[in-house]
């Protein structure tokens, strides 16, 4: 089972289209459910700041950090996984040890774009993914974790991977065959 974490804002396409590839999944914020669960997604939300608070509120930031399962995490769900996520005065949960900023020059913003894959993303057979959905860029601290970065934008991110835990800048529900791909590929761990 595949425990989508709840901090307040169903992600309704997202638990769609994980339906419709026949995911076993759970939209949850109750920690034995959690603890239960083969894989943790973070999805995206709108507000980090009133994420982390239902985390804590709720007892799941210390327990989430602590795990040792498969976590993806989309969009703002990545950034809360950073030490330091991209909202000045917050703490993530350090699955990474990255801080973000926001970068200076970006394409325009909703858009889809390419991303070519390094490091064997996901174990993707793969160069490049077509058509990923962009809400929003993050400038991390450093490049170490780079799973793949947009095509044709001096490298910024759009995918980390470190051991079994995954983060993606863009919205795989979104993204067409190419998301299902990312989606499947986390699936399969």
């Amino acid at each position: 089972m595949t425990a989508i974490i709840d901090y307040g804002e169903r992600p309704a396409y997202l638990l769609y289209q994980l339906e419709k590839l026949g995911v076993d999944q759970k939209f949850t914020s109750v920690e034995s459910e959690i603890l239960a669960a083969d894989r943790i997604i973070l999805p995206d939300c709108s507000d980090i700041k009133k994420a982390l608070k239902r985390l804590h509120l709720l007892n799941l930031f210390s327990m989430l950090k602590m795990i040792q399962k498969p976590v993806l995490g989309i969009a703002n769900g990545f950034s809360l996984m950073c030490e330091n996520p991209h909202v000045p005065g917050t703490s993530g949960l350090a699955f990474f040890p990255l801080s973000l900023t926001l970068p200076l020059d970006s394409p325009p913003l909703p858009g889809k774009y390419s991303a070519k894959l390094c490091n064997s993303m996901m174990f993707i057979e793969a160069e490049e993914l077509e058509g990923l959905y962009f809400e929003k860029l993050f400038k991390p601290s450093s490049d170490e974790f780079n799973a793949a970065v947009i095509t044709g934008f001096n490298g910024i991110p759009a995918a980390y991977k470190k051991g079994n835990i995954m983060g993606v800048i863009f919205n795989p529900e979104y993204s067409g065959n190419a998301g299902n791909l990312i989606l499947n590929s986390f699936l399969e761990i």
